[in-house]
């Protein structure tokens, strides 16, 4: 009974977090937030593309499963996978504090619901989060293959890795910081065994040869430069590093890192943050830093290995995520820094520690305090969640179930009758920009929706960073369309655009002048978008 209790009582208690966060969104409809824009259709990347293994299996459930269902099921898992992860993880590395369980209960909480998960939430980025989710899965593989080396844990700690390479190309390398800071450690600590070493080190290199093997689909055209985010990545310069840099400057900057806040996202009033609507923000905040320290003191003389490790590793990526011209130089130096303008998700590292250190530190004070442990051990428990306290309930009512208006759907059977698979021009020109039926800012959502290939602006207009990467067509539309007022039509069709689709939102009254082009004309027209076909005389 106690092992059923063990297996079963835990994921409950991870099920009720997850839809504590989610139940608001469970009804039909899309979440609609800043990058995490989703449609009735699933888009599966170039086959070069890390995850294309992933893409192509959503689009392949969404033969059966409507999208919307598919998006809340996958965000559902995010949360709950986060915090039975880390409760796994943690049972996994504390092998010896009496209060262990509810040790991992508190570190799985503290994992699952923090500023980095609400502001990455927030943001829309539901794939960096999968892939932290995957972090304590694919930590804990790694400390059991480095503990016990052997063809079983070698095939489990490959797999994992290669399965947050196909979600997460971030977390992947977040990964590899944290296995190499305890590869590093365990070698130290058998300096006197060198055939020990000698094993670890055959083994961990068959782990990343055949890790490479199977990751070749995408590992080469990186290398190489022939893949659309390498590309990306080549023009990123020092503007980008400083125009995603972690918020703070002085010690600020570090007091916003060691409490898992200062995501550039932070400061662009896209969504309320704690401090907007609670005075009392900083208190859950402060107090569950202070158990973290609590819980790493104690445990760097019981668990002094791990502690040191774990710690260390928190250690670096604060520094990377604070550095940014440190980042620059690094991703000038060192393959694969390129892709981390935005070195703010090194604290998903900080965000493990933590977690586990609340943990340890709960474990062992619980059991210390003779009077009132139950009211003691509800705080604790209870703490973390505080600490992000506009995540629950739909994030305060942030985010709601949307549905596209019926007039896209009119324009897209519109489409699928008349375009063929010729490009689709959106305008207005922007990537990002607020949407009526969304409620907030958010990408655009017409390659999601539309059944024909869309072309929009790849520029985030987002202080001195660059776009994305862009083919021939699209960099010939982008200069079509903000260098040009006449013979539109014309030169979009000469690009091989038939169509162009105005959506009446945001600044769509500045293209005015497309009524009045002797080349193009419109076709159709609903409350919500005008389409105009090019080269109409």
């Amino acid at each position: 009974m106690r092992i059923l209790h063990r297996m079963w009582l835990p994921g409950v208690y991870f099920a009720i977090l997850a839809l504590a966060v989610m139940a608001p969104l469970l009804g039909r409809g899309y979440v609609l937030t800043l990058d995490m824009v989703f449609g009735p259709h699933i888009l599966v990347p170039p086959m070069s593309a890390a995850s294309f293994p992933f893409f192509w299996l959503l689009h392949m459930l969404a033969t059966v499963v409507a999208v919307d269902i598919l998006q809340k099921l996958l965000l559902l898992g995010i949360f709950f996978g986060a915090g039975y992860g880390m409760y796994r993880l943690y049972l996994t590395l504390d092998k010896s504090t009496p209060y262990r369980l509810f040790g991992a209960l508190c570190a799985g909480t503290a994992y699952a619901v923090n500023p980095f998960v609400y502001s990455r939430f927030m943001a829309g980025q539901y794939m960096v989060l999968l892939g932290y989710a995957l972090l304590p899965v694919a930590f804990g593989a790694w400390y059991r293959f480095m503990g016990r080396p052997s063809v079983r844990t070698a095939v489990v700690a490959g797999a994992v890795a290669w399965v947050l390479g196909c979600v997460s190309l971030h977390m992947l390398g977040v990964y590899g910081l944290l296995a190499a800071v305890y590869f590093v450690a365990q070698m130290i600590r058998l300096h006197r065994e060198r055939s020990v070493q000698y094993v670890l080190l055959r083994w961990a290199g068959t782990v990343a040869v055949v890790w490479a093997i199977t990751s070749i689909w995408w590992l080469a055209p990186a290398l190489t430069g022939s893949a659309p985010a390498a590309r990306t990545v080549a023009d990123f310069s020092a503007a980008d590093f400083q125009a995603f840099r972690t918020q703070g400057s002085g010690w600020g900057v570090l007091a916003n890192i060691a409490t898992l806040r200062g995501f550039w996202a932070d400061a662009q009033d896209l969504y309320l943050l704690p401090q907007d609507v609670y005075s009392w923000w900083w208190v859950p905040v402060v107090l569950l830093a202070a158990l973290a320290v609590y819980g790493w003191c104690v445990s760097a003389k019981a668990a002094r290995s791990i502690a040191l490790t774990i710690g260390s590793a928190a250690l670096i990526a604060g520094a990377l995520a604070a550095w940014p011209d440190g980042m620059y130089w690094l991703a000038a130096h060192v393959p694969g820094f390129a892709g981390y303008r935005d070195a703010h998700k090194f604290v998903a590292v900080i965000a493990l520690a933590s977690a586990y250190f609340v943990g340890y530190g709960a474990a062992v004070l619980v059991p210390r305090i003779t009077d009132a442990w139950r009211l003691t051990a509800s705080v604790l428990l209870a703490l973390p969640l505080f600490t992000a306290p506009l995540l629950m309930g739909g994030a305060y009512g942030q985010l709601t179930p949307r549905q596209y208006p019926a007039d896209w759907y009119q324009v897209n059977a519109f489409l699928v009758r008349h375009n063929g698979s010729a490009p689709v021009v959106l305008l207005p020109w922007h990537l990002y920009m607020p949407y009526d039926f969304a409620g907030r800012t958010i990408a655009t959502p017409a390659r999601a929706f539309f059944n024909a290939p869309v072309i929009t602006s790849a520029d985030p207009e987002f202080k001195s960073a660059t776009g994305y990467a862009t083919d021939e067509t699209q960099r010939r539309v982008n200069a079509i369309i903000t260098q040009s007022t006449v013979h539109v039509g014309t030169q979009l069709q000469t690009a091989g655009v038939r169509y162009v689709v105005l959506a009446k939102t945001f600044d769509y009254q500045s293209y005015g002048y497309l009524d009045h082009q002797q080349d193009m004309r419109p076709v159709m027209r609903t409350p919500s978008l005008v389409v105009y076909k090019t080269g109409e005389q």
